[in-house]
C-alpha cells in the first residue's frame, strides 16, 4: 500500500511539474508581416550615422506585428550598417510614400529620440530603445 502511494505521489508531481513547464516560459511568437523595404535614405551629419526607412506594409497588421517587424528590420540593419539612429515609416499604400507616415512610425535611437542620435558612437546600442508612433485606428 505504502509503495502504491509514494508512486501516486510521483505520479502528481510530475504531471505538475510538466503543466507548470507548458503555462509558463516560452514567449509567444508574433508573425512578421509581408513587406517590403521601398526606401533608404542616409541623413549622415559629422557627429551621426542615422538612416531613414519607409517600408510597404502589404497586408494588414496588428500593432505589436509592426513593433516584431520593427525589430526584425533593425536586427537586420544591424548586420548591415553601423548606424546611430533608424526611422522606420510603415505605409499601407506605396503612392503615399513621401507624403506622411498612413500607418505610423518607429524610432530606435539612444533613449529613443533622433534628436541625441550623436550622444553614442555609431554601431554602440546601449542605449538605443524604441520610440513608437503607430495610426492604426483606420
Amino acid at each position: 500500500m505504502r509503495n502504491k502511494q509514494k508512486m501516486l505521489l510521483g505520479v502528481i508531481s510530475v504531471l505538475i511539474l510538466i503543466s507548470l513547464s507548458a503555462c509558463g516560459g516560452e514567449k509567444e511568437t508574433i508573425r512578421i508581416v509581408e513587406h517590403e523595404i521601398i526606401n533608404k535614405n542616409s541623413h549622415q551629419t559629422a557627429n551621426a550615422v542615422r538612416y531613414s526607412l519607409d517600408v510597404l506594409v502589404k497586408e494588414e497588421a496588428t500593432e505589436e506585428e509592426l513593433k516584431a517587424l520593427a525589430e526584425k528590420i533593425v536586427e537586420d540593419f544591424k548586420k548591415e550598417e553601423d548606424f546611430n539612429a533608424l526611422s522606420i515609416g510603415f505605409y499601407d499604400n506605396a503612392e503615399d510614400i513621401g507624403y506622411g507616415y498612413t500607418l505610423g512610425n518607429i524610432d530606435y535611437a539612444p533613449y529613443g529620440d533622433w534628436g541625441r542620435a550623436s550622444e553614442v558612437g555609431a554601431g554602440d546600442y546601449s542605449k538605443s530603445e524604441y520610440s513608437y508612433s503607430l495610426n492604426l485606428d483606420q
